[in-house]
C-alpha cells in the first residue's frame, strides 16, 4: 500500500483519536464502519422479517412474491432483504478477517 498523505492522515487521526499508527488507526476506523454496516443491514431483514411475519427463505420459498401480485412494493422489499442477507454474510466474513477473528 503506498503511503497515506498528510491531509489523508490528519483526517484518520480526526476520527480515531486513539493515540496509534495511522495503519492501527485504519484498521479501526474500518471495523467500525463495518459494525454500522452491519447493523443497518440487521436492522432491515429485522424490519421486514416483522412486516411479512416470516423469514427470508420462508417470503422466498412460499412464494409471497406471486401471492402479493409481484406488486412493486414486494418486489422491492424481495431486492432489499435478499441484499440485507447477503451484505450480512460477506460483512461478517470481511470483519472476521480484518480482526483477525476465525
Amino acid at each position: 500500500m503506498p503511503g497515506i498523505s498528510e491531509k489523508i492522515s490528519q483526517f484518520i487521526d480526526h476520527l480515531e483519536k486513539s493515540g496509534k499508527d495511522s495503519e492501527s488507526k485504519l484498521v479501526i476506523i474500518l471495523e467500525n464502519e463495518y459494525r454500522r454496516r452491519l447493523n443497518r443491514y440487521h436492522l432491515i431483514a429485522r424490519l421486514l422479517k416483522k412486516k411479512y411475519k416470516m423469514s427470508f427463505e420462508e417470503f422466498r420459498d412460499k412464494g409471497e412474491m406471486k401471492r402479493l401480485n409481484y406488486s412493486l412494493e414486494a418486489e422491492s422489499d424481495f431486492c432489499d432483504w435478499e441484499m440485507a442477507i447477503t451484505g450480512i454474510e460477506y460483512l461478517k466474513k470481511n470483519l472476521a478477517e480484518l480482526v483477525g477473528e476465525k
